[in-house]
């Protein structure tokens, strides 16, 4: 492992412990400021948004930099949490929310799969996803526990805390590139994975608007919430390398993709009509499993047939964020129509059972095969 990419994996993994040890409760947090369920997913909604604009935006950028704003813009959300019951700041938060993610993602997925091994694809995309499963298995009790102890407040500032190092890092990283932005001529570099980027992208934009607020009506109190979402993030842990590894010796990811990608669906959907908190708990931790052998296999798949990793990078992001904007407005209009909100996970399954389709009809047109 070089130099170079070992302060890149350290630089991510700030990023990591800062996100999920901060961001983890934060749905918690805005009921107890007195924001309903709808300004939550409204808050989800607007920062996707946000990030698809932000995109269409860029031009042209230079990749260092781009993610040293991405950083810094990451500390100022942390630094303002605390005070967004405040609600033109909440505003200000959403919006800053959307352009940190483009700003700091394209830049270090650009990074990361420069250093990938010929033939290793997949195992690199493993080690990609690696940090958030041990992260997310610790820090999210250790937040819930300071949260009640101290207060959010505290848990805010200490998130900003540390993405510090990770700022200081970002300043002594040499790889850097410029990079020109022609959004119409980027959409041409993922396809035949368009469709699967933007289903994807709406399942997600639903699982991370209605997990936290559903998790609510079984748990409510900071500790437990924490100690559920380290619970989640134990099954992470057991699927990390079972992805990358094996398919990388077989070379087909569709093997994996289409069962995995089913059972995900299934489990969405069963724990979208769960009533009880064990139900509830079995669903989603199956969910978590799934969803990180999920994440690497979709990660591969753009990677193995991308003709510009740059310009592949930058459409991902797109086309991700438009389906979550996608995802976290059906919330909206759910809630609206007084659909209780677990609800809406059977929607995002239902959904999501059309990827593999589509995976099977598009794959036959890939310059190489998965």
């Amino acid at each position: 492992m070089d130099r170079s990419f070992l302060r890149l994996y350290t630089i991510q993994f700030f990023y990591i412990i800062s996100h999920v040890f901060g961001w983890t409760l934060s749905s918690l947090y805005f009921v107890q400021i007195g924001y309903s369920f709808i300004d939550i997913a409204v808050y989800f909604a607007a920062s996707f948004i946000s990030s698809v604009l932000t995109v269409m935006a860029l031009k042209h950028f230079h990749s260092n930099r781009l993610m040293r704003a991405g950083l810094i813009l990451k500390f100022l959300v942390f630094a303002t949490a605390a005070y967004l019951y405040v609600k033109p700041l909440l505003l200000f938060s959403e919006i800053m929310q959307g352009v940190m993610a483009i700003f700091w993602w394209v830049p270090m997925n650009i990074h990361f799969f420069r250093h990938k091994k010929e033939g290793r694809n997949a195992s690199h995309s493993g080690l990609y996803f690696l940090m958030w499963p041990l992260v997310s298995t610790i820090l999210p009790a250790v937040a819930g526990a300071a949260a009640e102890k101290y207060g959010m407040k505290t848990v805010f500032f200490s998130a900003a805390a540390l993405i510090l190092p990770a700022i200081v890092l970002s300043f002594r990283a040499k790889e850097s590139s410029q990079i020109n932005i022609n959004f119409k001529r980027f959409t041409e570099y993922t396809k035949g994975v368009k469709t699967l980027l933007f289903l994807q992208g709406i399942w997600e934009g639903v699982d991370w608007t209605v997990v936290p607020l559903a998790t609510l009506s079984f748990v409510s109190a900071a500790a437990g919430f924490g100690a559920f979402y380290s619970y989640l993030g134990f099954f992470g842990i057991v699927a990390f390398f079972i992805a990358g590894r094996a398919s990388d010796r077989i070379k087909k990811r569709a093997i994996f993709l289409y069962p995995v990608t089913v059972a995900m669906a299934l489990s969405t959907i069963l724990s979208g009509l769960s009533t009880t908190f064990l139900a509830w708990g079995v669903f989603r931790g199956a969910v978590s499993f799934l969803v990180n052998l999920f994440s690497p296999f979709s990660m591969t798949v753009v990677v193995d047939t991308s003709k510009s990793l740059e310009e592949s990078m930058i459409a991902r992001e797109f086309l991700l964020n438009f389906g979550r904007a996608l995802g976290a407005m059906i919330v909206v209009l759910l809630l609206i129509m007084s659909v209780p909100i677990q609800h809406a996970l059977v929607v995002s399954g239902a959904i999501l059972l059309l990827h593999p389709l589509f995976l099977r009809h598009k794959k036959k047109g890939y310059r190489v095969e998965i």
